[in-house]
């Protein structure tokens, strides 16, 4: 229409006020609670067996299987470790210098069953052993030929003073149990009226390749006893004693090399 007279005017002015005064605002309304529509499952719900498919199709991931099933795991059980094997030959020192090696044979004569020494260089003239070192007492196991298994001492108990038990002889023998005393088991001496012997006896000193031996007396003492040269007999025994030797008796040491 047209506004072309004054009632008209004041009509429209009236209008634009009200609308204004009012506070009409024409910023666009939007609703909040549109709902998400879901896309329909395939018919086969067979098809939804990955978590893939499942949140192609609108789904949340499967429910973990063993969510709280967790896997029993046994504690694992150390296993001891077997001991080294040392395989070598037994050096003699005398005064701090090499005074012969332990020799593979028995000696003849009065020195008949047991080991004598030799001043032969050849590792094939000497006493081959081997052994397991360990804190306790042990055996050694002679490598070379020869009836009777083990290194030991024939012989029976030891005495710090007094005339009997003065040295046991070096010498192979049958295995006997350790902390056990001087045993009839069979050994190189036996025929030379030395029936009882001991093995289970072995010390090793890893520091400076030391052997030593704890001997068992027949009352469960234990002595450890010192090594000596005889001449006479050109063997190694071992003694309680530190004096009263006869002369010409001389402290050595045995090395394991």
């Amino acid at each position: 229409m047209l506004l072309n007279t004054p009632s008209s005017l004041f009509l429209f002015a009236l209008t634009i006020f009200q609308v204004g005064f009012h506070g009409v605002s024409a910023r666009p309304q939007f609703s909040t609670g549109t709902p998400v529509t879901r896309r329909a499952l395939p018919a086969n719900v067979t098809e939804l067996r990955t978590n893939a498919a499942r949140m192609a199709a609108g789904l949340g991931p499967f429910k973990p299987k063993n969510f709280r099933d967790a896997t029993r795991v046994e504690a694992r059980v150390a296993a001891t470790s077997p001991l080294p094997v040392l395989t070598g030959r037994i050096r003699v020192i005398r005064d701090g210098d090499n005074f012969g090696w332990i020799d593979k044979n028995y000696g003849t004569g009065s020195s008949t069953g047991m080991f004598t020494v030799t001043g032969a260089s050849g590792s094939g003239n000497h006493l081959s052993i081997s052994f397991s070192p360990s804190a306790t007492p042990f055996f050694i196991n002679v490598i070379s030929p020869g009836t009777f298994p083990q290194l030991g001492y024939a012989g029976n108990n030891l005495f710090v003073t007094g005339s009997a038990g003065s040295y046991n002889f070096m010498t192979r023998t049958n295995p006997t149990a350790p902390g056990s005393g001087p045993s009839p088991v069979g050994n190189g001496m036996s025929s030379q009226g030395y029936p009882n012997s001991e093995s289970s006896i072995w010390t090793y000193d890893s520091s400076n390749g030391r052997l030593g031996v704890k001997w068992v007396n027949s009352d469960g003492s234990i002595i450890t006893p010192n090594f000596y040269y005889i001449p006479s007999l050109d063997t190694v025994v071992i003694s309680a004693k530190t004096s009263g030797l006869p002369s010409g008796y001389d402290q050595v040491f045995l090395r394991f090399v």
